[in-house]
């Protein structure tokens, strides 16, 4: 065949695969006459399995392809997983502890599916309380604890039950540990819950009624009030109201307190109101989860007398906490950012009951709003703390 006349750039008459295009023209390697999906490309060459042709989001991979509903292309963090896939800030491809939660999403420095008091903590994060419960999940109860002496105040955690319509949180397979109860309301109307401390298992012999609740159902809102009987205050309140049972995390459902959606920090207050929630696209009714961290108050004698305060000065590393506590105890100190990862933990070491002035070095932290958490063994502090570094 002439130069002029020649298709391609080499031997026209040779067709190893039978195609009828000739070697020298073959595209792919393989039948360049058969298009299965249609799109142009012949099966050979077909880099996945449909329209090579359609790239919705324009990140240069086509749809068929895409391994997200997003730019591919892009991985600001560099960790392999594209931005639009990304669970966390950070490198998801790293598990250092191996709980199946990458290190950039990690709670807690360990396995942060392991909750063996089932009290939405982390083992990891937690720390014994008097109560004995394995609050740590390290095999020792009330370990490092003097429990002969607590103090009346000691704290417990306490779920709010529907007499009428609920299911235990063990029945709804999430964890043999993880008691408490999610309440259902199928009308509107003003009804009332029962607030049970330390009812493990969900079983009310084991459990002390420190309070009620109530629920004010309107056609387009919800009103929730948390009131302690005589003798008990509240720490924390966390609140969920939603038309599923749960809220899913990653798609699956969780009771963990930081998930529920409405947190509300307490110091020894008898009651806490959450509302009006706007419920107006709820159709079917709607489910409530309440929980509180309740603690004794015995009459005649005051409730929680603990507090803490920060004083910090802009560009140092040091706070300092003012810390006053009416026992002697072990002090534990984290720092969550705006994201809900624990980015710092301290041993403070033992103080003595009464004022205690702690120096508190704080480099690394970044410039932003951070929750401190000071444990004591016996109850939790929270404190909002800006860093200007």
């Amino acid at each position: 065949i002439p130069d002029g006349c020649d298709i391609c750039d080499g031997d026209d008459t040779a067709d190893a695969d039978g195609d009828g295009v000739p070697d020298a023209c073959d595209i792919c390697d393989g039948d360049d006459g058969v298009d299965s999906d249609g799109d142009g490309i012949p099966d050979a060459c077909d880099i996945c399995d449909g329209d090579d042709g359609v790239d919705s989001d324009g990140d240069g991979i086509p749809d068929a392809c895409d391994i997200c509903d997003g730019d591919d292309g892009v991985d600001s963090d560099g960790d392999g997983v594209p931005d639009a896939c990304d669970i966390c800030d950070g490198d998801d491809g790293v598990d250092s502890d191996g709980d199946g939660v990458p290190d950039a999403c990690d709670i807690c420095d360990g396995d942060d599916s392991a909750d063996a008091d089932g009290d939405g903590i982390p083992d990891a994060c937690d720390v014994e309380e008097c109560d004995g419960v394995d609050n740590d999940g390290d095999g020792e109860i009330d370990e490092g604890l003097d429990c002969d002496d607590t103090p009346p105040t000691g704290c417990e955690t306490a779920y709010a039950r529907y007499a009428e319509s609920n299911s235990c949180f063990i029945d709804d397979g999430l964890g043999a540990n993880r008691w408490g109860w999610t309440n259902f309301f199928g009308q509107t109307g003003t009804y009332t819950m029962d607030i049970y401390a330390a009812a493990g298992q969900c079983d009310l012999t084991k459990g002390t009624k420190t309070g009620e609740v109530t629920v004010e159902y309107t056609q387009n809102s919800v009103t929730v009030t948390g009131e302690m009987l005589p003798g008990f205050v509240m720490n924390v309140a966390h609140l969920y109201v939603g038309d599923q049972p749960y809220p899913l995390k990653n798609g699956s459902p969780t009771v963990a307190n930081g998930q529920l959606g409405n947190t509300i920090d307490l110091d020894a207050d008898t009651s806490v109101t959450f509302g009006p929630i706007d419920v107006s696209s709820f159709t079917n009714g709607i489910y409530i989860i309440f929980h509180a961290e309740t603690c004794g108050a015995p009459a005649g004698k005051a409730p929680v007398t603990s507090a803490v305060k920060t004083y910090h000065k802009p560009y140092e590393n040091t706070v300092n906490l003012d810390l006053e506590i009416p026992y002697d105890a072990n002090i534990d100190v984290e720092f969550i950012d705006i994201s809900g990862r624990l980015v710092m933990k301290k041993n403070l070491g033992r103080v003595s009951s009464g004022r205690n002035t702690i120096p508190l070095r704080i480099n690394g932290l970044a410039t932003e709003v951070h929750i401190m958490i000071i444990k004591t063994g016996k109850e939790f502090m929270r404190k909002k703390v800006y860093f200007l570094r």
